[in-house]
This record gives C-alpha cells, structure tokens and sequence, in this order.
C-alpha cells in the first residue's frame, strides 16, 4: 500500500506490500482485513510489533471522515487475538472430530467482579459447546470464577499478572492456570494463586490467602 501511495508522489518506498488498491482508494474495511493477515505473517516470522504512519484522512470518494484517525484505528482492530467470527464454532468442532485437545481462549470486556454476568457467560459456553476441552477469558483483570458446561472447564478471567492495579483485592489475586493434557484428554486443571504487590510483583498466596480466594471465587461461581 505504501508503495502505490510512494510511486503517486513522486517518492520511493524501501518497501511495499502490492494489495492490487492503489492506497488512496483503500477501505477502513479492506484496511483492517489486509492488515490481519500481515499481522497473522509477521507473528509467525517472530515479529511482535509494528509501527504505521498514516496520511490518507479521506474516504475513496474524496469525503473527509469524521474522525481522521479512522484508518488507524482499523488497524488497531486487526491487531491483537484473532476476532471471533462465525466459523470459529465449526473449527472447534473439526479439530475436535480430529482428536485434538482444544483450548479455546476469549478476550471480553473487563468485569470488576468475582461473578461473572449473563452477557459475559454466553459468549464462553458457546465455545464450549462445539467442543472444546477449556474455555479461559484472558481479558481477566479481576479474578473470577468458573464453570463446567458441555464437559468443558470454563475460566472467566484469571486475574491480572504483572499489572499495577492495587486499588481493589480482586485486581491483585491472580490465578496461572496449568491444564494436564494426558493420552489425548484434559484430565485436570492446577490453579496456581498470587497476590500482586508493589504494582507488578506477583507472589504465591499463603494457604490462608488462598483458602480466602478458592472459597470467594467457588461461591460466585455458584459451588
């Protein structure tokens, strides 16, 4: 794209990605579906970062958009976990007819409580009922409960890690989820237990510290 918009104005470009859209006519749209596959390459070449310049502030018809920022902020959408779309059910189901152990991971919108609410608890069981193994939601800042649902361990958010929120215990309880994968089968989850300090600094509960949490977290799962 850079190198269509390079070649327009007269520059050069050390590097181009030919799209077959002169940039000028690109899409927010087409923006951030080009941009999810490069970011899909570049993670599997080792790359974990990318830096973009953005000058186009117009739609292809020549209308400014309404906030300038619009392609840049489709690129921020294509960053990040792969978005879950309609097919995301049938590919559990395929790999999980194929006899893979699936664990499938949901990035929600952040719950400050241990319970988590009905609109954050379908989205989890509908990866759970095609077939996978566990369900985590990594968005967890707060840590919060579980469930079984259609044979599947669900987690609804860990907790944070190495973060700095240290306003409320349950942004500084933590979880580190470890599934034991054996002959084929989920065959048990290890709930390792932190307390956050100094603003980034987890350490191990105390067994006191960790009766606390497993009986606040197993009531607000409904257990």
């Amino acid at each position: 794209m850079r190198g269509f918009t390079q070649a327009e104005s007269g520059g050069s470009s050390r590097s181009s990605v030919d799209t077959g859209i002169p940039a000028w006519r690109i899409t927010p749209a087409q923006l951030l579906a080009i941009a999810a596959q490069l970011y899909a390459e570049l993670l599997c070449g080792g790359y974990t970062q990318s830096c973009e310049f953005h000058y186009l502030q117009h739609a292809p018809d020549g209308t400014p958009y309404a906030d300038p920022a619009t392609l840049s902020w489709a690129l921020a959408d294509a960053a990040g976990s792969r978005p879950c779309g309609p097919d995301v059910a049938a590919q559990i189901a395929q790999l999980r007819a194929e006899g893979h152990v699936v664990i499938a991971t949901l990035q929600y919108i952040e719950h400050y409580r241990y319970d988590p609410p009905a609109d954050q608890i379908d989205p989890l069981g509908e990866l759970a009922a095609p077939g996978a193994a566990a369900v985590p939601g990594s968005q967890g800042h707060h840590a919060q409960g579980f469930a079984f649902e259609n044979g599947a361990f669900i987690h609804y958010g860990p907790g944070n890690l190495f973060f700095d929120q240290m306003d409320m215990m349950g942004t500084r309880q933590t979880f580190v989820d470890t599934y034991v994968v054996y002959d084929n089968r989920l065959i048990g989850v290890e709930l390792w237990t932190g307390l956050i300090e100094s603003w980034a600094r987890p350490r191990l509960l105390t067994p006191e510290e960790r009766a606390d949490l497993l009986q606040t977290v197993f009531q607000a799962s409904d257990w």
